[in-house]
């Protein structure tokens, strides 16, 4: 599975997983570094979605195209803004 990337959005793999306290933790193994946690499914999307905007602005990745994939137990595909 690969991203997707179009004009200012790209489409990255994320794993999702619910802890035994009841909070949410997503990862998206093909952007280094990226994890956030919370208690409710909308917030972790908008915290993911400052992870991912943080991380195409500090790390001045703009032509980043993650191409490869850790394996993972369970995927979902998002659309973020960058």
């Amino acid at each position: 599975m690969k991203s997707h990337v179009s004009k200012n959005k790209i489409t990255l793999p994320v794993l999702i997983e619910r802890g035994e306290d009841g909070y949410f933790t997503a990862s998206i193994p093909t952007v280094p570094g990226c994890i956030t946690q919370a208690k409710t499914l909308p917030d972790l999307y908008t915290r993911l979605q400052e992870a991912v905007t943080l991380f195409f602005e500090v790390e001045n990745m703009k032509k980043f195209i993650p191409d490869k994939l850790t394996s993972m137990r369970g995927l979902k595909r998002l659309e973020f803004s960058v």
